[in-house]
């Protein structure tokens, strides 16, 4: 970075239509891609269609899908980008639609899960929906592979947005960067009202007396133009003359039925699209969307741009923005309706409309296109940075059985431990207890910064006849602590918190055995939770430690679930294999340990589910935690299922492996069967 300004970059946006007349969120696209192309990026759109702008510096490729049906058409253009992206050399990849992999996710268009329960509130309702429109499955399916740790860098346009994100799926704050959309102030300004009132509104055939309302959407329903019909109908009888203005590419039949049964059809005006959208601004004298739900409503930025008091709900984004009795009215859930008609006769006054539309475009004078720009490609540049800094540590391998992370070789090298028989046969070490087929080790190393403290899995076992078999036909047969190394990346990209590996190695022996190790450092700060809790949250509890306990229990569910939701199933998950530090903010900070026996699948079968939660239910007995916890924790982890039985189903499924889990254990040790308070076994606390 020189002079303020980012280095440049190579990015790949990516959008299914791009073009201006399409809709706000496209608009949005159109005009982020010229403000980076402005700042020196190179920049390559995918699309499926494309308005070609005037400008260089886009370089277009096209993504071929079907027209019909809907689901194909989404799972066809994510497929299809998949193979040109998956290994692309960009410094960033950002998605404007759901789909992966990418390095960027824009939240522009909300979240599809919090739409779909405005919509239908009853789960039983939704998953018919699901059954019926199969698009819409699809949908919420891409969403949660890539709210679940699909992709790290998500930028949210309002805090309602980020709320829900982490509300929702678990999302880290800090994966979050809220870049409120940009306006062309130099379309868009208090100027346009002097500069086409007077002949936009003899166009509209709008009295000067009378108070023009401007509603601008394509998905009239979601927006809530009902709504405003129904307050407009309650001012019926009121001596000031409202005429609403409807501007959009909605369905106009349901609504002008609606209007002509309250008996306001005549003022309502449906302009349908218009090339010009400032024009109709200047005519407005108050801008109204008392939408359902609406991440961020781009028109009601512009609109307070040019000078005009909002009204929208709580629903919106925008509404952060708004200042209420000063730039604008935000309604609360509840009679929307009732609400509204009471904030437009206050609206009527010209002078108080007036005094609120100044305040309006005095709030967003900050939020100009040129400020989003930057603030978008300063999130793609630390993007590109840290994919930088990943590819100059990725491990190499000095031998055929032997692989060692960048960052730890010359450490490794001046100890003389860059070899496999070198670290299967280190001395100097610590031994842990454990198995005859594994031993741990703890090494203490000194460089020139300090000493640090790492830990050595060894294991030793007898392979297989088809591993020995596919060996010999080059293939390697794959030990317990090489599968460690390969489940501590797959994590790591998924944005999984796991330990730092340091080296793994594993080679095949005459006789038929396989030895193995890997090398972790070791996690300074933090302790095992079943000991965490044992020691700090011990009743009688203060409410600072309540608060504790309670967070603790919501971040181990997040993780859980992310973990889950990205098709990793631990089969070995023990409260003993999470480890925990107590954050800054008074969170928890979580790593998972004990990778070796990690499964993946692109869907995980829900018995594989239930054996890691029952097993996480199991180890926490004995330990100072009460039903009422375990299951808070249960509800949290399991906030997506569709209905109060279907939760209960599945609490009775975990509970029924908890005591075969236990009855196991039992046996093992050589106890009557009884279910015993935790895990029999000793396990190494590294």
């Amino acid at each position: 970075m020189t002079d303020g300004k980012t280095a440049s970059l190579k990015v790949a946006v990516v959008r299914p239509y791009f073009t201006e007349s399409k809709g706000g969120a496209e608009r949005y696209a159109v005009e982020l891609v010229r403000g980076l192309v402005a700042l020196g990026h190179s920049i390559h759109v995918f699309a499926y269609r494309w308005d070609r702008p005037e400008e260089t510096g886009v370089i277009y490729h096209r993504v071929r899908m079907p027209r019909k049906p809907a689901w194909l058409r989404v799972l066809i253009f994510h497929w299809n980008l998949r193979r040109r992206l998956v290994h692309s050399d960009y410094d960033a990849v950002l998605g404007m639609t759901p789909f992966w992999p990418q390095t960027v996710f824009w939240l522009g268009d909300g979240l599809y899960s919090v739409w779909t329960r405005v919509a239908w509130p009853s789960p039983a309702v939704r998953r018919l929906m699901c059954l019926k429109r199969a698009v819409m499955a699809v949908n919420l399916w891409m969403e949660r592979k890539i709210l679940c740790g699909a992709t790290p860098h998500l930028i949210a346009n309002s805090k309602l947005v980020q709320r829900q994100a982490v509300r929702h799926y678990g999302v880290p704050e800090e994966w979050l960067t809220v870049v409120y959309p940009g306006v062309d102030v130099k379309r868009f300004h208090p100027g346009v009202r002097q500069q086409w009132r007077d002949a936009t509104r003899r166009q509209l055939g709008i009295g000067d007396q009378e108070v023009a309302l401007l509603f601008v959407s394509n998905n009239f329903q979601r927006k809530g133009l009902d709504l405003l019909i129904g307050a407009l109908a309650a001012l019926n009888d009121e001596d000031t003359a409202f005429r609403v203005i409807v501007v959009g590419a909605g369905r106009v039949t349901p609504f002008r039925r609606l209007a002509r049964r309250l008996g306001v059809e005549q003022k309502i005006i449906f302009t349908g699209l218009v090339d010009r959208i400032e024009r109709t601004y200047g005519a407005g004298d108050a801008f109204v969307l008392p939408t359902r739900y609406d991440p961020c409503a781009g028109a009601c930025l512009e609109a307070m741009a040019c000078g005009l008091p909002v009204v929208t709900t709580t629903s919106n984004g925008a509404s952060e923005l708004i200042e209420e009795g000063a730039s604008g009215f935000v309604l609360s859930s509840g009679n929307i309706a009732a609400q509204l008609a009471y904030r437009l006769k206050l609206l009527a006054d010209p002078q108080r409309c007036a005094a609120m539309g100044a305040v309006a475009a005095d709030r967003v004078k900050t939020l100009t296109v040129e400020n989003n720009v930057r603030q978008t490609a300063s999130v793609l540049d630390r993007v590109a940075q840290e994919r930088r800094a990943q590819r100059s540590i990725e491990p190499i391998r000095p031998s055929p059985d032997l692989l060692i992370n960048r960052a730890f070789v010359s450490l490794l090298e001046s100890r003389s431990l860059a070899s496999f028989a070198a670290l299967m046969q280190a001395q100097g070490a610590s031994e842990l207890p454990y198995n005859r087929l594994k031993r741990i080790y703890k090494f203490a190393l000194e460089d020139g910064f300090g000493c640090q403290t790492f830990f050595l899995k060894r294991h030793r076992r007898r392979a297989s006849f088809w591993e020995r078999w596919h060996w010999a036909g080059g293939r390697r047969a794959l030990g317990e602590g090489m599968r460690e190394w390969q489940n501590i990346v797959a994590f790591q990209r998924r944005g999984l918190p796991v330990v730092t590996p340091v080296a793994a190695g594993e080679r095949l022996l005459p006789g038929g055995l396989i030895e193995s190790f890997v090398m972790t450092q070791s996690l300074e700060g933090f302790e095992p939770a079943d000991q965490y809790v044992g020691a700090r949250l011990v009743a009688p509890l203060d409410q600072a430690q309540l608060k504790r306990k309670r967070l603790l229990i919501a971040a181990v569910a997040r993780l859980s679930r992310r973990m889950h939701e990205q098709g990793f199933n631990h089969r070995d998950f023990y409260l003993c294999h999470i480890f925990v530090r107590d954050a800054t903010d008074g969170a928890s900070d979580l790593r998972i340990i004990d990778l070796q026996r990690v499964d993946y699948r692109d869907a995980l079968r829900r018995r594989w589910l239930n054996k890691d939660l029952a097993a996480l239910h199991y180890s926490s007995l004995g330990l100072p935690l009460s039903d009422r916890d375990r299951l808070r924790f249960f509800v949290a982890y399991e906030s997506g299922l569709a209905s109060r039985c279907a939760r209960r189903r599945q609490l009775r499924r975990i509970l029924r492996k908890s005591r075969a889990i236990a009855r196991h254990d039992a046996k093992l040790r050589g106890c009557d069967g009884q279910s015993v308070p935790g895990p029999s076994w000793a396990e190494p606390r590294h």
